[in-house]
């Protein structure tokens, strides 16, 4: 009998031991439990971050590919000014020697008129178109002048929107 019972505490105290064995592993299970429960969120949150990191890489190249089409049509605007100035210049150049040309007539006109002693009638009329054609040639050159600086501003203006637009 006491055989028996030592036996009987035996399997007891053995019994007892696997309890807290499995209580252990109850403990460890649960504690896995809820860790993987955290990942799975922190998962989750990963997810979601970059959903947004997308999002935003979308919107920025959107806004990238309409910032390279503002500064095509800047560089476009800027080469048409530029060409347009190319050609109010090489216009004042002709308008200048034009200007010249008469100018060197007028005072030729005026030396031979002087040397003659008395202009001819129709010397001085001539003298008096070339006069005019010199004011209307002075005219010209001005208004051209005029052009040139609103075209130098129109260029300046389009190379810093351009730039503007690069530095973007």
């Amino acid at each position: 009998m006491r055989a028996a019972l030592q036996s009987g505490n035996a399997a007891t105290a053995e019994l007892e031991e696997l309890r807290g064995i499995l209580e252990a592993e109850r403990a460890q299970s649960a504690s896995m439990g809820e860790r993987a429960a955290q990942l799975e969120a922190d998962a989750g949150a990963l997810r979601e971050g970059l959903a947004a990191k997308d999002a935003d890489l979308l919107a920025r190249a959107e806004a990238s590919a309409g910032l390279e089409q503002s500064l095509g049509e800047a560089r476009e605007a800027a080469e048409k000014a530029q060409n347009k100035y190319k050609r109010a210049v090489a216009k004042g150049k002709e308008i200048d020697a034009e200007r010249k040309k008469l100018a060197a007539e007028v005072d030729a006109l005026k030396a031979g008129a002087g040397q003659q002693g008395e202009a001819s009638a129709a010397a001085a009329a001539e003298a008096s178109e070339l006069r005019d054609a010199l004011a209307d040639a002075q005219g010209k050159a001005e208004a051209l002048s005029s052009e040139l600086t609103e075209l130098r501003a129109a260029v300046e203006g389009g190379e810093a929107a351009k730039d503007e637009v690069a530095a973007l």
